[in-house]
């Protein structure tokens, strides 16, 4: 390809992409870009900088260049990933009640951190592997008995297989949260605590309701439904909430509701929440 027309032929690939699938485009761009590289990089990086960066560009354009970014290992882009990162972000908070804008902002944030994972690593993460059948079922067990058993407010219990098992783990919790409907915003800033501290938020959460701290379980089983629900994620397990104390303290909603709070878990293979929502 001469190196005059590069940037042309990207655009006309982007702009006549209406009825192609996703897949073929990516081939297409990323065959273009490899045969122009070897002559003129700069070029290349111009223009996937631009998709990347201009706020006047649809999201799909700005995940296609992250795609061959991340196929041709192009680290002069990453000083660009946090800027579509913000912009992001800012869409996410503005979409409130859209959905879909709330997954194509979820689906962009999990692209952002497995790209810069890779660009700094400089290598491919393994896929995760499917959840055996016996952990689900317990799984599903234990989020019937949490269900049932706190009857106030909204309560989400989700736990699933990591797609990629050696990426960073929150871009497996930003996924989550986008699928479930969590402002993606809030969870950028959920701190991380450790075991014993999500046990006890857990246990605290399942106990008592958020708004009054009414007693609404018993402490027994509040305390063997926390240890069981932490109980399906491995040693190496990660753990994030959005308050700096079990029931009180700092807030971060993750949700419209007036209070909410609860566990966001991710270890090598899996990643779930256990999330409680309460009205004032």
């Amino acid at each position: 390809m001469s190196a005059d027309n590069v940037a042309d032929r990207l655009e006309s690939a982007i702009k006549n992409s209406a009825g192609v699938k996703n897949d073929e485009l990516l081939k297409r761009l990323i065959s273009l870009c490899e045969e122009a590289l070897p002559g003129d990089r700069a070029r290349v990086v111009e223009t996937l900088r631009r998709w990347i960066e201009d706020a006047q560009r649809p999201f799909a354009v700005s995940l296609q260049a992250l795609a061959v970014t991340e196929k041709l290992l192009l680290t002069e882009l990453l000083p660009s990933l946090p800027i579509l990162q913000e912009r992001t972000l800012r869409q996410s908070q503005d979409a409130s009640g859209d959905t879909r804008s709330r997954a194509i902002a979820a689906h962009t944030l999990y692209a952002l951190e497995i790209v810069t994972w890779k660009l700094t690593a400089g290598r491919t993460p393994p896929r995760g592997s499917p959840e055996p059948k016996q952990g689900h079922a317990v799984f599903e067990r234990i989020k019937k008995e949490i269900i049932a058993a706190r009857d106030c407010g909204e309560v989400t219990v989700e736990y699933r297989p990591r797609f990629y098992s050696g990426a960073p783990a929150i871009a497996e919790v930003l996924e989550l949260c986008g699928k479930v409907g969590f402002e993606l915003a809030a969870a950028m800033h959920c701190r991380r605590i450790d075991r014993e501290k999500a046990r006890s938020t857990l246990r605290a959460v399942l106990e008592r309701d958020l708004a009054y701290r009414a007693k609404i379980m018993d402490p027994r089983l509040a305390e063997r439904l926390s240890d069981e629900y932490l109980g399906l994620f491995g040693a190496d397990a990660y753990f994030f909430t959005n308050t700096d104390a079990e029931i009180e303290g700092a807030w971060s909603g993750l949700t419209e509701a007036t209070i909410d709070t609860g566990i966001l878990a991710v270890d090598q293979l899996r990643v779930g929440c256990a999330w409680f929502e309460d009205e004032d």
